[in-house]
């Protein structure tokens, strides 16, 4: 693979499981993503399916310490809620089996109500762990965040890609940061994903998080970072996407770098 591309995401499933497998080494968990959006129809959420549960087998069979991502839309949750919900229920057991972690992806806003519904049910499914993205450009998020408390299910905060309640930058990291100090008040372990220095340093300083927070950070971005939070006893994940299908993704990988350089930001290296 050349290019911006190669950059964002692995080509393939073996690439992504070497990376993985190398990360694994420098003490970093990954979280490993067939990409994929927006089945419209069975066929293409059958080949999600596949390559979601293609996945969790290789983790597995690699041993590595990696949790799997699940995207709703991919498995058809647009057009097909009721075997979205089959699909993810086949993979929650496959992933428990392996003693694998499930993390949620959060999507268009359209989608939050029966995302949160999905997690809430299946962690009362019990056998293991399941984490859900939150999105902090949403005024919803701190009263999903509380529910998501209660319901035992891990929140992952993130600042969010897609079309927010808020789209000013520092608005939206005012509202990270007043997010994650909310999470660490319900003293149970959370995630953050972050590539803005205020942010990094902001953590850096409070050392009560150690305990709680995992920080995460994208393929492609913070491997410099990465490794000194891993230096100094911070928990970190990278997230590792693989697959062909990388046009949006990369497209909103690449939009953001844009964005954040009009502003006069860069991403901590």
């Amino acid at each position: 693979m050349t290019g911006d591309r190669a950059r964002w995401c692995c080509e393939d499933l073996d690439e992504a499981i070497e990376l993985a497998s190398n990360r694994n080494k420098q003490g970093i968990r990954c979280i490993i993503d067939p990409l994929g959006e927006l089945a419209k129809d069975d066929v293409a959420a059958d080949n999600a399916f596949s390559a979601v549960m293609q996945t969790i087998e290789a983790i597995a069979n690699h041993g590595l310490y990696a949790s799997i991502a699940l995207k709703p839309t991919a498995l058809g949750a647009a057009y097909d809620l009721e075997g979205c919900i089959i699909k993810v229920k086949e993979v929650i057991r496959l992933a428990w089996k392996q003693g694998i972690g499930v993390e949620m992806d959060m999507e268009a806003r359209r989608y939050v109500d029966e995302t949160l519904r999905m997690a809430t049910d299946l962690t009362q499914m019990g056998s293991g762990p399941i984490s859900i993205a939150l999105q902090a450009y949403l005024f919803r998020t701190p009263m999903d965040a509380r529910r998501m408390d209660l319901a035992g299910v891990k929140v992952r905060l993130v600042k969010g890609a897609y079309a927010g309640d808020m789209d000013d930058f520092d608005g939206i990291t005012s509202a990270m940061i007043d997010n994650i100090d909310l999470l660490a008040t319900m003293g149970r372990p959370f995630g953050i994903g972050t590539h803005d220095p205020r942010i990094i340093e902001r953590i850096w300083k409070n050392r009560g998080l150690k305990g709680l927070l995992e920080v995460g950070m994208l393929k492609g971005l913070g491997d410099e970072t990465k490794v000194k939070l891993v230096g100094k006893g911070w928990s970190i994940a990278e997230y590792v996407p693989y697959g062909k299908d990388s046009y949006a993704y990369v497209a909103r990988r690449e939009n953001y770098l844009r964005n954040l350089g009009k502003l006069g930001f860069e991403p901590c290296p």
